[in-house]
């Protein structure tokens, strides 16, 4: 009988085979971002990233590489391996002379910390540099942060599906299929 087995929903992720599955589509969302950033300043744009070795990342770094593309711009990118906010202050500290007009930071703590090193060096946000961070992320009442733009990403409705994916799979197991669901990022 299948009622020995435990139920799972997996998020975050886009692979699935026992078990259910929610994921955002993460270069739809670096796509957002960095359209957003050539829509309103400079077509030069740097992306503060993690680790490509992580698939989000790797994806992010897609999305953003195929807008620059698009709007025929020109992308430098810094990798942070450590995706915290003293990460991206001293990323933000070290480029703040040759900092581009616009930066798309993938992760909230990073963009936090890439614009206090900024501020660091007297580089203002938004006044000289617009950042774009991803997700969403609560910050402490630092005025610096107050121009901070981010990409939603869908993470209540994310925990729902998958909610209703465990109880659908539990009230019916024998004949529940399982399914990957990838949400756009707004």
């Amino acid at each position: 009988s299948r009622r020995s087995k435990s139920n799972s929903a997996s998020l975050h992720q886009t692979q699935s085979g026992s078990h259910c599955a929610m994921a955002i589509d993460d270069v739809s969302g670096a796509l957002i971002a960095v359209e957003h950033i050539m829509r309103t300043r400079d077509p030069k744009v740097a992306l503060v990233n993690g680790d490509v070795s992580n698939a989000k990342f790797a994806h992010l770094r897609e999305g953003a590489r195929r807008a620059v593309s698009a709007w025929g711009g020109n992308l430098t990118e810094y990798d942070a391996l450590n995706v915290s906010t003293e990460a991206g202050r001293q990323i933000g500290f070290d480029i703040a002379e040759r900092v581009p007009d616009g930066i798309f930071c993938v992760d909230g703590p990073l963009a936090q910390g890439f614009i206090r090193g900024l501020a660091e060096r007297g580089v203002l946000v938004p006044h000289r540099v617009s950042v774009v961070g991803y997700g969403n992320h609560a910050f402490d009442a630092d005025p610096t942060l107050m121009s901070l733009k981010t990409v939603n990403q869908p993470s209540s409705n994310m925990a729902v599906l998958a909610s209703e994916s465990l109880i659908a799979e539990i009230e019916n197991i024998d004949e529940h299929e399982h399914r990957v669901i990838v949400l756009p990022p707004t």
